[in-house]
């Protein structure tokens, strides 16, 4: 989940929010400008935004405090442009597209920085921010251990690779590309273990922390769920056909704990909810702009569960985090 703005700005559009979307309950500004990058915790307490004003930062949502201030140099505000949460909220890990930074939630001092050979476009952090996951521009997905300073599983690409996510325990690697294929992977040797094949480039994966669903997204394709074990097709997302065509499915997507329910968010500040067992939606929202007079589309950054099995969370591209009622 965890996206950077250049990925989602040929997806922008002003669309008319559908009738039946409620509102955010409660709408917290944690950017006065756009934001680039941004990555809410599992749990819903903290998020990490990306600001192309005020560079990077750690908020706690619960208090609705700005608790630190992340740069990758002294006195500068730096670009970010990927951001990740560990799945126990204890570790998070930025990046301005070729530096890697680790740090603690708990201290806020960083850990340690690595620097890539090639540019980040996504990452995503393993459970105790032992590993990041990384979506590479020269065609790589790779594992890299960041305590050891050095790759544990590269899995290769024909073109850019846009989207990864990893299961809780690290076993599978789910990664997507221009190649137009999601591929999952065992992590530790390497092997395909499923693909999904589109007609268009692969721009958002994820998958459920125990491993028992996946999700692809095309770029002018469609979205699916499916076992990334077997590669068989569950749920195709019911979008309409026009919004496919042009490129306007989803921007974010997030499973809960056991699999059973996916948040999605899309680039005109849609936050859907599904069910995956029964095949329906349950609720949707519309993020409202920061200029109610000057429509301009809201971009969902990221979404999120809570420990409130009826509130959700999504962080904005205009410098919002929205807390979702149900």
């Amino acid at each position: 989940m965890k996206t950077p703005l250049a990925l989602l700005l040929l997806l922008t559009t002003a669309l008319t929010a559908c009738s039946r979307s409620a509102e955010p309950s409660h709408s917290l500004e944690v950017a006065t400008r756009t934001v680039h990058t941004g990555a809410l915790s599992a749990d819903g307490q903290w998020a990490v935004v990306g600001s192309a004003l005020h560079g990077g930062s750690l908020w706690y949502l619960p208090a609705h405090e700005r608790r630190y201030d992340w740069n990758h140099q002294p006195g500068d505000f730096t670009l970010l442009q990927a951001s990740a949460i560990s799945p126990e909220g204890q570790w998070a890990a930025t990046s301005d597209g070729q530096e890697v930074v680790l740090w603690s939630i708990d201290s806020g001092e960083a850990s340690g920085f690595w620097r890539m050979t090639s540019s980040i476009r996504q990452l995503e952090l393993g459970r105790h921010g032992n590993v990041v996951a990384l979506a590479l521009e020269d065609g790589r997905a790779a594992l890299y251990d960041v305590r050891g300073g050095n790759f544990l599983t590269s899995f290769l690409h024909r073109g850019p690779v846009n989207s990864i996510a990893v299961t809780d325990d690290l076993s599978l690697t789910i990664s997507g590309g221009d190649d137009n294929r999601a591929r999952v992977w065992h992590s530790n040797s390497g092997a395909a273990v499923s693909e999904m094949i589109y007609t268009d480039p692969v721009q958002r994966v994820a998958i459920s922390a125990n491993g028992n669903r996946a999700l692809a997204a095309a770029r002018y394709d469609s979205v699916d769920i499916f076992d990334p074990r077997t590669g068989e097709l569950h749920w195709r997302l019911p979008f309409p056909e026009e919004r496919t065509r042009r490129g306007l499915t989803i921007s974010s997507a997030g499973f809960s704990e056991d699999g059973d329910y996916l948040l999605t968010g899309r680039p005109d500040g849609v936050v859907q909810l599904w069910n995956i067992p029964e095949q329906r939606e349950v609720y949707r929202w519309q993020l409202s702009g920061r200029k109610a007079w000057q429509p301009v589309s809201t971009i969902v950054m990221d979404v999120g569960f809570s420990i409130d099995p009826n509130e959700y969370f999504a962080l904005s591209s205009d410098g919002f985090v929205h807390t979702l009622s149900y």
